[in-house]
């Protein structure tokens, strides 16, 4: 655990120097220059408060020089005892120490730190009464950019010179009476701000170089007995609890309670801007730390002490507390961690602690600096606290990395005085520095993440290795000798030295095997973190000019053991691999694989191939390769023509399939090759390649094949069917057609499309393109192709017969040939769906069909007779009885016919039963119609009409044959139709 502070003596023999301002009191109401008493210097009212601030420490030399030793022999009667004068208040402003007393004296000190001797001397430089009489001085503190001190005494606050300690003019200073709390602002501005609280009322006051000026006053009910001021913000507390006052808007947020039998007086410290550290008790005395917000909202976590603190202070990023028993206990603001504890000696009788409002910088050795004073009873003790920057060095030479790193990040969280890219760089040290304590104790993961979170340059982590740092250019190796934080990182030395020390700290009797293995294995750890670090490292600025370096290197340490990110790295296109260093590296571990995407990367394409072919012929070999699939995509989309219809030439003669993948893809497609160029030259290989690319070509193309290609396809297909080395394929598609169950086989390009050899692929494709050619002019070309082999291709020839319209021959093919009786029957139905197809005459297609298995060669008789019997089955109701009948063989069995015979009995059944139905229901209409007419003639008795009738509504005469509407009533007399419905009488 760091010890961020230590004590040192800032002044001691104080109550001599007391003594001596009360003697002086008492023998004379008034003290010249040569006693320490100095008439105030005007200042320049249009000095800024820097110049002020710095100019205003610089009079006191020519002041009083008195000293601890300079206390008179004889003390004049009636001075008081020093057993009753005591420190009551004390002020620490950069070097200028201000002690009040309890009996209204400021004593002034100028402090300065020895480096010879590494301690503090002090001077008394002036003694000063306030003129209250005996009354204490409660608190001090100094607004040094405004130039003045004020004292609290006895409820007054009074405003005095800070370099004479003299008073300002009362018109423009007057003192401020009546007040129960005093809270001069944390927070140093120009203007500065000092809030006090009255009976009921708390009031903010600006202090400039000439005047005090009251700017805020609100109510506050409760009154205050205690405050302390940060920004807009005053943490108060009255008799009985803590309360915030924003002295801007005169808003109070009430906090909680505190008990004095626990606590005794309220204690409260600003930490930050808008926040605030309250004290209370336990019924155990135990001492509780609440942090708040400026909104009254609990933050952090909860400080404890084992008793309740006499006095709290804070130094960032401490919270230091004086307990009764003279103990100093620090705690982290941030993690609320103890991290000190110094013991103060009993005899020194510590008091209290004071904040300055300056901080003392010592420019030691440590560039520390003194902020807190611890009063007692004689002396005034300063915290010394090392800087930020020693801290965290204490920390990383103990090895507390943790506590380090926290504690620089929670420094630049806190720092208000740096902008984002200062903090960021200066963490970023840290980090680095934080990485190597960790290195050199082989903790290398964790190394790793504090170097990346550093930004690390890559070089210095190359360095340490020897063997990758020959590969770093010339200018980055001057720059690292030249960079004082690669220096000083550059004396951990290189891995190999690392690893050897640690061992010999960690295993010093280990035996020299064991060492060894442990050795080599600590290496390797050391290397993957390189290699995760210059992976890291490597998309971002910091690889800027080291990039061919870091690819060098992880490509040497992929090439031993990590064959996908060693793949990965050569196919980035953004790599810049030394080529020479590499190829001899992949050389050397027999890399060939990776030598070829080497070539490939440098675009050197043939040297590439050349290896790929001889992987393909054997004479190398690479389980990586991806063998002619590889090499055929990467062809495919080469741009040098030359090369790649020398090396396609090598594939093709190897295997004709694989080849045409070169041409037969999108990618190359849409680099408008000539395509009667490739097709030439893929012909030279046999059918397979030609065919597959007019296949291509047909399926990609823009737009259909002309018909020179269409007939070069189709022959290619029936040269492959055709051929010797064909004819027991197709012999077995035949044979494996024809085994299938008459009753469940299906067409013969069904059967084609289930079976998975290319042969029947082959006929598949042929089937598809003569469909697509009918009624074209590459058709009869392609039909006559087919009919050159009269004892084979019966299924393409159906399909030519039905393409002509000749449908008789296409069944007849389909029933004798092929066997396909799926396909005809089919056949039948679409031309049955149509009309004027029937394939003879106006015989209708399925009597046709039935004709044909009739008049069949009797091997396939009893094939032939089941499937009349199922088309008999399934079209009952549409042939007629007779017909078949008169078909049917007598030798055929009943039985076949038995479930025709039935259906098409009971149809005739039910059609006799159906006309007899409609005929007499036709009867009853009739006869009902007939008795309709009957009843209507004797209800109304005939209207007759004589020449004379006219129209009642237009007078004409209602003659035959004119349209005309019986009226209702009695007389039932005639009008026209017309007349009515112009009347609108009818719709």
């Amino acid at each position: 655990m760091s010890s961020p502070f230590t004590i040192v003596e800032l002044a001691r023999g104080i109550m001599e120097d007391v003594a001596a301002a009360a003697a002086s009191q008492a023998s004379s109401s008034a003290v010249g220059p040569a006693s320490g008493q100095q008439p105030a210097s005007s200042s320049s009212s249009t000095s800024t408060p820097q110049q002020r601030l710095s100019s205003v420490f610089a009079k006191t030399a020519s002041f009083g020089v008195g000293s601890a030793a300079s206390t008179p022999a004889n003390t004049p009667p009636g001075t008081p005892s020093l057993g009753r004068i005591g420190l009551e208040a004390m002020e620490l402003c950069e070097n200028n120490l201000y002690i009040g007393t309890t009996d209204g004296h400021i004593l002034h000190y100028e402090i300065a730190w020895e480096k010879e001797t590494s301690k503090m001397s002090n001077k008394l430089v002036l003694r000063k009464n306030l003129g209250v009489g005996r009354k204490s001085v409660d608190a001090l503190f100094a607004v040094p950019t405004e130039g003045k001190l004020f004292a609290s005494c006895d409820g007054t606050l009074i405003g005095l010179q800070l370099d004479t300690l003299s008073p300002p003019p009362a018109s423009a200073y007057p003192p401020l009476r009546s007040l129960s709390a005093v809270a001069p602002d944390s927070n140093l501005t120009s203007p500065y701000q000092v809030s006090v609280a009255k009976l009921r009322t708390i009031q903010t006051y600006s202090v400039s170089h000439d005047e005090l000026t009251m700017t805020k006053e609100h109510r506050l009910p409760d009154g205050a007995v205690h405050m302390v001021k940060r920004g807009r913000t005053v943490c108060a507390a009255d008799t009985q609890a803590y309360k915030l006052v924003n002295v801007e808007s005169g808003e109070v947020v009430p906090l909680f309670p505190y008990d004095k039998a626990f606590v005794g007086k309220p204690m409260m410290c600003a930490v930050g801007k808008g926040e605030f550290l309250v004290v209370i008790g336990t019924p155990e005395r135990v001492g509780l730390g609440m942090f708040v917000t400026e909104r009254g909202d609990a933050t952090r976590g909860t400080l404890q002490w084992p008793v309740v603190p006499k006095a709290i202070a804070f130094h960032f990023p401490y919270i230091i507390a004086l307990l009764r028993n003279n103990n100093i206990e620090i705690h982290n603001l941030f993690t609320q961690e103890l991290i000190q504890s110094i013991q103060i000696p009993t005899v020194l009788d510590p008091r209290y602690l004071s904040t300055s409002s300056f901080t003392l910088d010592l420019h030691d050795a440590e560039d520390s600096c003194i902020k807190v004073v611890i009063a007692c009873k004689d002396a005034a003790i300063g915290l010394r606290m090392a800087s930020f920057d020693s801290q965290i060095n204490e920390l990383l030479e103990s090895r507390n990395v943790d506590q380090a790193v926290k504690l620089a990040e929670h420094l630049m969280q806190g720092r208000q005085d740096q902008s984002p890219q200062d903090k960021a760089k200066e963490l970023q040290s840290i980090y680095t520095k934080a990485g190597f304590v960790y290195l050199r104790d082989t903790l290398f993961e964790d190394a790793l993440g504090l170097f990346e979170k550093g930004n690390l340059d890559p070089a210095v982590l190359i360095s340490m290795f020897p063997e990758f740092a020959v590969l770093l250019p010339g200018d980055v190796i001057v720059s690292l000798q030249q960079d004082h934080g690669s220096k000083q990182n550059a004396q951990a030395g290189s891995i190999a030295e690392i690893v050897e020390a640690h061992l010999d700290r960690s295993y010093p009797d280990v035996d020299p095997d064991t060492r060894t293995s442990f050795s080599l294995a600590l290496v390797e750890n050391a290397k993957e973190i390189l290699v995760k670090y210059l992976v890291s490292s490597r998309p971002t600025t910091l690889a800027e000019g080291r990039e061919e370096a870091i690819d060098t290197i992880l490509l040497t340490i992929y090439a031993d053991n990590n064959t996908k990110e060693l793949y990965r790295l050569l196919n980035d296109t953004s790599q810049r691999c030394h080529f020479e260093n590499s190829l001899a590296t992949l050389s050397e571990k027999k890399r060939h694989y990776g030598r070829s995407l080497l070539y490939k990367a440098a675009k050197d394409y043939r040297s590439m191939l050349e290896i790929w072919m001889e992987f393909i012929d054997g004479i190398l070999k690479d389980n990586d390769f991806g063998g002619l699939s590889e090499l055929c995509g990467f062809l495919s989309g080469l741009e040098d023509t030359d090369l790649l219809f020398e090396y396609a030439e090598k594939v093709l003669k190897k295997d004709p399939a694989a080849g045409v993948k070169i041409f037969a893809n999108k990618s190359r497609y849409n680099r408008v090759d000539d395509d009667d160029v490739v097709l030439s030259f893929l012909q030279r290989f046999g059918t397979v390649p030609a065919r597959a690319f007019l296949e291509f070509l047909q399926k990609e193309g823009e737009g259909p094949l002309s018909p020179e290609k269409d007939r070069l396809l189709a022959s290619l297909y029936i040269r492959e069917m055709t051929d010797e080395g064909s004819a027991d394929g197709m012999a077995d598609i035949d044979d494996d057609y024809l085994a299938v169950d008459a009753a469940n086989r299906p067409s013969f390009f069904e059967f084609l499309s289930s079976r998975k050899d290319g042969l029947s692929a082959t006929r598949l494709a042929h089937s598809r393109l003569l469909e697509s050619n009918a009624g074209t002019t590459a058709f009869d070309a392609m039909a006559d192709a087919v009919f050159q082999h009269p004892d084979r291709l019966f299924p393409e020839k159906a399909l030519v017969y039905t393409a002509r319209k000749d449908h008789a021959s296409a069944l007849r093919t389909l029933v004798y040939n092929v066997h396909d009786y799926a396909e005809a029957r089919a056949h039948c139905a679409r031309l049955e769906a149509q009309e004027g197809n029937a394939p003879t005459g106006a015989e209708s297609p399925l009597l046709f069909l039935i004709r044909l298995y009739v008049d069949g060669d009797g091997r396939w008789s009893h094939e032939y007779s089941v499937q009349v019997a199922q088309l008999l089955k399934e079209n009952a109701s549409r042939l007629d009885l007779l017909e078949i009948i008169k078909l049917i063989p007598d030798s055929w069995p009943l039985d076949l016919l038995h479930d025709y015979l039935f259906s098409s009995l009971r149809r005739s059944l039910h059609d006799l039963h159906h006309s007899q139905f409609v005929k007499s229901l036709s009867q009853l209409e009739n006869l009902k119609t007939s008795a309709a007419v009957v009843a209507t003639h004797r209800a109304i008795r005939p209207l007759e009409i004589r020449g004379t009738d006219a129209c009642v509504l237009c007078m004409r005469p209602v003659a035959d044959p004119t349209l005309f509407v019986r009226l209702p009533g009695p007389q039932g007399q005639a009008v026209h139709f017309h007349c009515l419905k112009r009347a609108g009488d009818i719709g």
